[in-house]
């Protein structure tokens, strides 16, 4: 007995395939060469013991693809924390190994048939042995194509799972500007695009913000003093046009106001801005109203200090 230099398994002398990870030991597989001193007889029971080695690989299939899937599903959850307990899956099927094997039994068959001088008795015996090795090379084609579209099917069963569920976990909700949708000092000077805007809401009992997109369009030239700074609040109001105080003025960023200041210099351009509304209310409470937004400008001035 010897060890398999793979797995470190129990390896009988006498045997091309470790049985238990199907590690092969090629240079334990006798070949046949050109210079090999062999009767035909012995040639082709030498090709049929290659052939039961053949035999003896682990063979892929439907289940061991279920279970390939299921690992990297546990792997997928963990963040890969569990590939550092994970050990080689026993039995299992070496493409390589296989390979390696079946192209030299290919090869002992190829001088077989150069020894057999053209003989049709012994190029039928060598045909039965050839035939074998097409039907098994078939069958393990054949498993490993189902593997794979077994394996295929449950990955996009898993991706679609994930993305319907995600869909269920949200409402979608369309809130539209107010009919007088930019108010304030610079109402001449900047516009909305009047469309839907589409707001994404977790179904939770209670919301916290509320992100929304919206464009700015500039329509006409504004130019600030060195004194001045722009101030753009976004208000959530009523079929109306009434503010609702439960929903704090969202105030855009700065790299937005700054963005927006070069735009309104040119007196031409386009922003999109996020704005992050703030409230305490309860999520039915805001899919049942019909609720529209107003955007509100204003110039402030900056008090400058003199010296005297």
């Amino acid at each position: 007995m010897s060890k398999c230099p793979i797995c470190g398994a129990s390896f009988p002398t006498n045997s091309f395939v470790c049985e238990y990870c199907g590690h092969v030991m090629t240079e334990r597989i006798k070949q046949v060469t050109t210079t090999t001193v062999i009767s035909f007889d012995d040639s082709l029971d030498l090709i049929q013991d290659n052939l039961n080695a053949l035999h003896n690989i682990h063979k892929p299939s439907a289940l061991k693809g279920i279970v390939a899937f299921l690992r990297v599903l546990a792997a997928f959850q963990t963040f890969g924390i569990i590939l550092f307990f994970w050990k080689k899956p026993h039995n299992r099927f070496d493409k390589n190994n296989y390979n390696k094997l079946k192209k030299i039994i290919l090869r002992n068959i190829d001088l077989l048939k150069i020894s057999s001088k053209g003989s049709q008795q012994l190029i039928s015996r060598i045909r039965v042995v050839e035939n074998e090795l097409t039907a098994m090379d078939k069958e393990i084609k054949r498993s490993l194509q189902i593997k794979q579209i077994i394996v295929s099917i449950l990955i996009v069963g898993f991706f679609s799972f994930i993305y319907f569920n995600k869909s269920n976990l949200n409402y979608t909700y369309s809130i539209l500007p107010s009919n007088d949708p930019v108010t304030g000092v610079l109402s001449d000077c900047m516009d909305i695009e009047l469309d839907k805007y589409t707001l994404k809401l977790k179904k939770d009992p209670y919301l916290t913000d509320l992100k929304l997109k919206i464009r700015i369009d500039i329509i006409q030239q504004y130019e600030l003093e060195e004194n001045q700074e722009l101030e753009i609040k976004l208000y959530i109001t009523d079929k109306n046009n009434n503010d609702i105080t439960d929903y704090l003025p969202a105030k855009l960023e700065k790299r937005d106001i700054s963005s927006i200041i070069r735009k309104l210099k040119k007196g031409t351009g386009m922003k999109y801005v996020t704005v992050k509304i703030h409230t305490d209310k309860e999520l039915n409470e805001f899919l049942d109203k019909k609720l529209r937004f107003r955007i509100y400008t204003n110039i402030i001035e900056i008090p400058i200090n003199e010296s005297f």
